[in-house]
């Protein structure tokens, strides 16, 4: 038969909370008790019974409700202490945030900067390689010119050469009509140059054709080496063309005649 145990203050807050099946097993007991009882003794030791159930019951109940209150506190505590941590949490994260934010505007605050100076550079840069080109057409304009004068026709085509690997289009450029004619030399850089090409070229076949005729293998390889350098390597490969024509034509001439001697004396 079900039972509840004497209740005993040293047990604490382990005491277990009797069943709902277990009090009714003891309400029907005490019922059953209650209508066998004969005699004043009898009932009044189940009134005893009772109050001692009762007494019983109400230190489960007490010890039940206070190991609740503990538990309800230990979790009330935890939930603040979580509470405490997500608030730090969230703070470190809106923190992180703006720092964040801050990071990728100063990022894009110094790819923009960055990128402007590129930009300035490359126009320094571009400023920087006109004047120097400048300065060098106005330089291999008055060298040409000098080496034409002398007849130094090497340096005047190797002038010229400079001349024609420069930018294209800086040389008809206004900066440069207006900066490169001197006094001296006041004619376009552009029309002097094809001046000059013109005139040296022509000079060039001219002095090559009588090296040819005179066998100068030294001046013929001194003109031929020019034609290159004025642009006009297509003149000069004819030039030359001709020259190895003229040695083969005129020793198949002498090559015939021989034969010819030859065929006469037999």
């Amino acid at each position: 038969m079900a039972s509840f145990t004497k209740a005993d203050p040293g047990q604490g807050l382990n005491q277990p909370i009797p069943t709902q099946e277990a009090i009714q097993l003891e309400l029907a007991r005490l019922e059953k008790s209650i209508q066998q009882a004969t005699n004043t003794t009898q009932l009044l030791k189940l009134l005893n019974q009772i109050d001692s159930k009762n007494h019983q019951i109400d230190n489960v109940l007490h010890q039940f409700i206070s190991r609740q209150s503990v538990e309800h506190r230990s979790a009330v505590r935890s939930l603040e202490i979580s509470r405490v941590e997500l608030s730090n949490t969230l703070n470190h994260s809106r923190s992180l945030k703006k720092i964040t934010e801050d990071a990728s505007q100063l990022s894009s605050k110094i790819t923009e900067k960055v990128r402007l100076l590129d930009a300035e550079r490359s126009q320094i840069q571009t400023t920087k390689d006109y004047v120097e080109n400048v300065k060098v057409l106005k330089t291999e304009v008055h060298k040409a010119h000098d080496a034409i004068e002398h007849q130094d026709w090497l340096s005047a085509s190797r002038s010229i050469s400079i001349i024609k690997r420069l930018p294209e289009g800086l040389i008809s450029d206004e900066f440069v009509q207006f900066i490169v004619p001197t006094s001296d030399l006041d004619e376009m850089p552009e029309t002097l140059l094809k001046s000059w090409i013109e005139e040296l070229n022509t000079i060039f076949i001219k002095e090559f054709n009588l090296a040819a005729e005179s066998k100068d293998t030294q001046r013929l390889t001194y003109f031929f080496q020019l034609f290159p350098l004025i642009g006009k390597s297509e003149d000069g490969l004819n030039c030359y063309s001709k020259f190895i024509c003229g040695i083969i034509s005129k020793q198949s001439r002498s090559i015939l005649m021989n034969v010819q001697d030859i065929m006469e004396v037999k």
